[in-house]
């Protein structure tokens, strides 16, 4: 009967392709008396198994003529069947010669410098850092999720090191459908599929295209560095009254009717509001800002004015800070008077219902305010109806910076 030793259970490992290599071995196989067998060549069965006694083999290879010399044999494992295990796992080698395996089967173990690749400047650790000068990659990559850590702990994503880079600076995924950007350990952008998130400035030195562009409240757009105005909200009234009221007055808190109609005419195209009474009557409007930092307010508008009105009235818009203002008393409102002679403004048709020549024209205001809420009024000094005289308002835009 033979025996069989193991010995220097060198490995050198030869890469045939992804996924295959060989792996050389040398024993020595001895009778049962100790003596060492016979030179010649044996027929030798190898098997891998992942378990010291029992299981299944994981690879198997049959050699018939492997030469033994003073009981000493080499052999090259994968030579016939290819080797296509991971080695990610400790192995067992089974020898069987003469028909039956030797026991006890013997643990691949590997030389020093199986564990690690040390090249002139490439180094491949058994565990931790692995560094490279570069690395062409067939397939795709895979990086371990979550954010990076505090310097990198973490481990997760793709970061950089060395060359004054930063471990804790990169891309990282730290949850399903989002990647992100971290700059020492802070997240600074974060993409979904439907949203870009940056926390910060942005600056763009080339042409920036964009289909739509939001900003949050407070946010601002600068030029040179000097804030300028921004679009609030506009009342064009296709729909409904933009929550404009009419009153009795511009300072009475008894509201009154209006109609949103759509006078036609080679000036306005759409929908304004006109007050049912034409005397008198005053548009109001409150603007609620919180949330929203600004230290000035800009309303620009347009009046229509119909069937002459007298020289000496006028359309006129204001700003107070009360519900129901007194223009009269200081701080308590603000008026920006548009004064309109109809002797030295052109005159057109802008009801086509009517015969009398009208006046369309734009206004605007500006108040250096900071207060939440602001009330709105659009009104005229008309005193008379003896011949149909009204105003409509519309195309309100307001802004604040």
């Amino acid at each position: 009967m033979l025996t069989a030793l193991l010995f220097c259970c060198a490995t050198c490992l030869q890469v045939l392709h992804a996924q295959t290599g060989t792996l050389s071995i040398q024993g020595i196989l001895k009778k049962n008396n100790g003596d060492a067998v016979s030179d010649g060549s044996q027929a030798m069965t190898f098997k891998l198994y992942t378990a010291a006694t029992g299981g299944t083999a994981v690879w198997t290879e049959t050699q018939p003529d492997v030469e033994v010399s003073s009981g000493i044999y080499s052999a090259v494992l994968g030579s016939v069947t290819p080797l296509n295990l991971a080695f990610t796992q400790v192995y067992y080698l089974g020898v069987t010669v003469g028909g039956a395996e030797m026991t006890p089967r013997l643990q691949l173990t590997g030389s020093p410098y199986a564990f690690a690749l040390i090249g002139a400047s490439n180094v491949f650790p058994g565990a931790g850092l692995v560094k490279a000068d570069s690395i062409n990659l067939k397939g795709g990559v895979l990086a371990k999720g979550g954010a990076p850590g505090l310097n990198g702990a973490n481990h997760n994503g793709y970061a950089f090191t060395g060359g004054n880079g930063d471990n804790d600076s990169g891309l990282f995924s730290t949850s399903n459908g989002k990647v992100s950007m971290y700059v020492n350990n802070v997240e600074v952008l974060a993409a979904t599929p439907n949203n870009v998130t940056v926390t910060g400035n942005v600056t763009a030195s080339g042409n920036v295209s964009a289909g739509n562009v939001a900003l949050a409240n407070g946010g601002t757009i600068k030029y040179n560095g000097v804030s300028d105005w921004r679009l609030l909200d506009v009342d064009n009234f296709d729909v409904d009254n933009e929550g404009w009221l009419c009153y009795n007055e511009y300072n009475s808190a008894s509201t009154t009717t209006y109609a949103r109609v759509n006078a036609g005419g080679p000036i306005n195209a759409g929908y304004m509001l006109r007050p049912s009474n034409n005397a008198g009557n005053a548009f109001r409007k409150q603007l609620n800002l919180t949330g929203i930092p600004h230290t000035q307010v800009k309303v620009v508008f347009t009046f229509y004015i119909f069937n002459s009105m007298d020289g000496n009235e006028s359309v006129y818009g204001g700003f107070s800070t009360t519900a129901v203002p007194n223009f009269n008393n200081v701080g308590e409102a603000i008026v920006s008077y548009i004064w309109h002679n109809m002797n030295d403004k052109p005159q057109t048709q802008l009801d086509a219902a009517n015969t009398d020549l009208d006046l369309s024209v734009r206004g605007e205001m500006v108040i250096s305010n900071s207060s939440d809420n602001l009330y709105l009024i659009l009104d005229s000094t008309m005193n008379e109806d003896t011949n149909n005289e009204n105003y409509g308002i519309s195309n309100i835009e307001i802004w604040i910076k």
